[in-house]
């Protein structure tokens, strides 16, 4: 048996001999020439593996732009709550990954609130180890995470000449005196960036909620377009295929929040609307007085309300003279009563309005129009350039006039430019298309409008 030991004992020893002397030669190129001889330290066969000193870290071009761009950066009076809360929503506004804030809040939670007053040091010094458990992941990865903080500039590392993280308080004030790990007041510094980052992710929201619902509703009006002249017997291809075309482009919006997917989605669903409109002008039959002029009795009450005073002032007249025959027709065309058929459809709902009316409740039609009575015509052309100037799109002008028909429209500009200088409305385009979505529903009353509008303007004349 002892023999057999012995013959295994010189088998093994040439290849340990071989290792030993390929561990020597690798230690030659790394140690000094004064080092240089037996293996006898721990020390020694580690240093042969590594030729970085360990406990240095490495500032990536990254980490040391965030750190330059910080020291300028004038630190928040704000207090630790909202620093923390606004670094926890901007940052993800921002686009940071999502192990990075988790990591930042963690380092926050780990600190005091006297540390995040203007000039104190705001230091959290937990342990790799701490992290490890903290976070759940392994050591490199929470390196990786440090290491993307720091290029995000979310924070600073601090690093001791020994290596170890710790804080020294101030008995009498509780702040750090001396501290060693991760630096948290670049959160403060940029505590403005956040609330400008938290603020344009809401604006971006906002636009996108707008944006889904303008593709819903043109897609859904198109449909409308189409389903009315099926209903008719009049079914047009070109119709049906711009409201299956639509009805595609609302459904590749899904539930997509992205700003710029949905702004193509928009123009795509646009584009169909103009189509379908322009389509729709070569179906409908083609009429003599397109403001619905027509030669009818005026409707005279018993006892006329505040828009009908509101038209004697307007007019300066009572009741018909003998100068009513020589005006113009279509000077007339908003005076006209419709018919108990065309009400059910009219926005205005039957009720009587005059250009002199228009005018007095939106002034700033008077500069537009060349008379103090124009025609209705005239009236139509000042309320076009006026959508322009109130910010209305040509395609939300138009899309009114073919679903409100052109008086309607004209009626709903007034009511927007009026409570436009009331500063009542903050989007004229978006109050408009409202009201056209309304009106589809049934739901549009600008005959109550403007009774609410005379009333509250005082628009009485004498009797």
């Amino acid at each position: 048996m002892r023999n057999t030991k012995a013959a295994k004992h010189f088998r093994e020893h040439p290849r340990k001999i071989v290792r030993k002397q390929a561990l020597l030669a690798t230690a030659s190129c790394v140690l000094p020439p004064a080092s240089r001889g037996p293996w006898k330290t721990k020390e020694k066969r580690m240093l042969a593996h590594s030729s970085r000193p360990s406990g240095r870290r490495i500032i990536t071009p990254a980490m040391a732009r965030a750190r330059l761009a910080l020291d300028i950066a004038p630190t928040s009076d704000a207090g630790r709550g909202s620093i923390i809360v606004a670094f926890k929503r901007g940052a993800r506004a921002m686009g940071a990954p999502k192990g990075v804030v988790e990591l930042v809040l963690y380092l926050a939670s780990r600190t005091k609130a006297c540390d995040w007053q203007p000039g104190a040091l705001c230091i959290a010094h937990p342990s790799n180890r701490d992290l490890e458990v903290e976070l759940c992941v392994g050591r490199s990865r929470v390196k990786s995470l440090i290491r993307a903080a720091a290029e995000w500039g979310f924070l600073t590392c601090v690093d001791s000449p020994t290596g170890r993280r710790y804080a020294r308080r101030d008995p009498a004030t509780g702040q750090i005196s001396v501290g060693y790990g991760f630096d948290l007041s670049p959160l403060s510094r940029r505590h403005d960036e956040f609330r400008a980052a938290i603020a344009a992710q809401a604006e971006r929201e906002r636009e996108a909620e707008r944006l889904r619902r303008h593709i819903v509703t043109t897609a859904i009006l198109i449909k409308s377009f189409a389903d009315g002249f099926s209903a008719e017997g009049l079914a047009d291809p070109d119709l049906t295929g711009f409201a299956s075309g639509a009805a595609a482009v609302a459904a590749r919006r899904g539930r997509s929040w992205d700003l710029e997917l949905l702004s193509r989605l928009g123009s795509e669903i646009d584009a169909l609307m103009r189509r379908a409109e322009a389509r729709v002008a070569l179906l409908l039959p083609v009429e003599t007085d397109p403001l619905g002029g027509q030669k009818l009795a005026p409707i005279t009450p018993t006892n006329p309300p505040a828009l009908a005073t509101a038209y004697v002032e307007t007019e300066g007249r009572s009741a018909p003279s003998a100068k009513e025959d020589e005006r113009s027709r279509t000077s007339r065309a908003f005076s006209a009563a419709p018919s108990a058929a065309a009400i059910q459809s009219d926005p205005l709902r039957g009720f009587l309005v005059t250009p002199g009316l228009f005018l007095r409740i939106a002034p700033e039609l008077r500069d537009l129009c060349p008379t103090s009575r124009p025609t209705d015509e005239q009236l139509l052309e000042a309320c076009s350039y006026q959508a322009g100037r109130l910010g209305i799109s040509t395609h939300a002008w138009g899309q009114a006039c073919v679903t409100l028909g052109r008086r309607g429209a004209c009626a709903a500009l007034v009511v927007i430019a009026h409570k436009t200088a009331s500063n009542k409305v903050s989007s004229p385009g978006g109050y408009l298309r409202k009201m056209v979505e309304r009106h589809l529903a049934g739901e549009l009353h600008l005959d109550k409008t403007l009774f609410g509008i005379v009333d509250e303007a005082g628009f009485r004349g004498a009797s």
